[in-house]
């Protein structure tokens, strides 16, 4: 599990790296974990990768992935969601909630802006989806 100064780089480094990009896929591959793939290209550097999100009690962390997880069978309600409202999303900021391990990341798309959360709070971790 993260700790508040590990959760603050990554969002530094999230900002950094990733802000800007655009969404090109989710999946929900466990229960509690989600991961995107995210495009950025800036003026002579492309970048693509795969955040893992991960809000399981014993393993909430944030990562990044070599390749997309396998999609589950049965596609699950809050993947289900995301694709249909945050698919070709921008990425417009991370940041931290208060003083708390809860990290916000910032998309806007089509029908608005929204924040993905992840708080990180030992066994009563979770993602939540904020418009």
């Amino acid at each position: 599990m993260l700790s508040l100064v590990e959760l603050e780089r990554v969002a530094t480094a999230i900002g950094t790296t990733l802000v800007g990009g655009r969404v090109e896929r989710w999946v929900e591959p466990d229960k509690g974990r989600l991961a995107f793939q995210i495009y950025r290209r800036a003026e002579d550097e492309r970048t693509k990768c795969v955040v893992d999100l991960d809000a399981r009690p014993e393993l909430a962390h944030v990562g990044v992935l070599d390749r997309m997880p396998k999609a589950p069978d049965q596609l699950p309600a809050f993947s289900a969601y995301l694709r249909a409202h945050l698919s070709r999303a921008r990425l417009e900021g991370a940041t931290l909630r208060g003083d708390d391990r809860q990290l916000a990341l910032r998309f806007s798309a089509e029908e608005g802006e929204f924040v993905l959360l992840l708080s990180i709070f030992g066994r009563r971790s979770n993602l939540y989806l904020l418009d």
